[in-house]
């Protein structure tokens, strides 16, 4: 059976990535939609659409114009440390876009499979407090951004539990092409290529280097979903399944700093600057993916280093135009 797969945040780090991954792999015939900022020409063959998602009317007009089986929900504030200075904002784009969409989801006669992409901020304190987190462990969200997933979570699990399959993943720390530099591997990476390309000094500026976090390759990351995708087509109207999406390898910030500095090609030499640390911060968040392993197949397979080599050079590619003038 074709499917009609809607993916909002479709011009998003992760949208961006799972849209042409899902392009490319296709043998299925299904239809790609994508609610988008803006289309990415990477993605012609998808059909983008714009939409007020904090709108239920709106999303109503969406469901019904674009009629799809399968609904991925990726849109939504990035960044854990943005949402500091922007609670307001960050509840909008985290919760009141996913009430608004999911709302309308639920008024439908024949209702799709629903994911929605949460994070692993939504353990918060229990992170200090057990080894390798699972979906078992009690969420206890912290930060902004933690609260407003988790919030997500319990509306979407309030309004569709019973209606239609639906899963929740939580995504631990994706790397990769095109993330910014909001993000810790992306910024290290694009200081390394402005240094290597003579545009900044040899001083990589750095934060808490202690932190362990459970990174995973973005491809890695979004190959989840096609799975969970299959996995949900047999559980219609089923309980809300709740996944961890992780490598579940902790890497500490120091370990990133040297493996990236082996990378390099010029010396550097390492400055602390405290605007770059969190207050607060949970020292060690690391998943356990076990479930999503076992009930769908799925399993991380990109190695480290290449990973962070393919992040670095995509911030080499951008260095050089900047240098060249093609990148403001």
């Amino acid at each position: 059976m074709v499917r009609r797969i809607l993916v909002t945040g479709g011009s998003g780090f992760l949208g961006t990535h799972l849209l042409r991954s899902m392009a490319a792999n296709n043998v299925r015939s299904d239809v790609l939609m994508a609610v988008s900022r803006e289309p990415n020409e990477e993605t012609s063959v998808v059909q983008h659409f714009f939409a007020d998602l904090a709108s239920e009317a709106i999303c109503a007009r969406l469901l019904e114009e674009t009629r799809p089986s399968h609904v991925v929900h990726f849109a939504g504030a990035a960044s854990v440390g943005a949402s500091m200075l922007a609670a307001k904002e960050t509840w909008r784009e985290n919760f009141n876009n996913t009430f608004g969409l999911v709302s309308a989801i639920a008024r439908m006669e024949k209702v799709p499979a629903f994911i929605f992409a949460s994070s692993s901020e939504v353990y918060g304190e229990s992170c200090d407090m057990v080894g390798d987190l699972d979906e078992r462990v009690a969420a206890r969200p912290v930060s902004v951004y933690g609260r407003t997933k988790f919030a997500a979570e319990l509306a979407a699990t309030d309004l569709l539990k019973g209606r239609g399959a639906c899963a929740i993943l939580r995504f631990f720390n994706a790397v990769g092409p095109r993330q910014d530099e909001r993000f810790v591997v992306a910024a290290f990476a694009s200081q390394l290529a402005r240094i290597e390309a003579g545009l900044a000094s040899p001083i990589l500026r750095v934060g808490n280097l202690s932190s362990v976090r459970d990174f995973i390759d973005v491809e890695d990351l979004v190959a989840s979903v096609p799975s969970v995708l299959s996995y949900l087509d047999g559980r219609r109207a089923a309980e809300v399944a709740i996944f961890n999406v992780a490598s579940g390898e902790g890497r500490s910030i120091l370990s990133i700093v040297e493996d990236l500095r082996g990378l390099c090609r010029v010396p550097i030499t390492l400055e602390v600057d405290a605007a770059r640390a969190r207050p607060n911060e949970i020292h060690r968040v690391v998943g356990n993916s076990a479930r999503l392993r076992r009930e769908t197949g799925w399993e991380p397979t990109r190695p480290w280093l290449a990973t962070i080599a393919r992040t670095l050079e995509y911030w080499r590619n951008r260095a050089t135009s900047l240098r060249a003038g093609n990148v403001s």
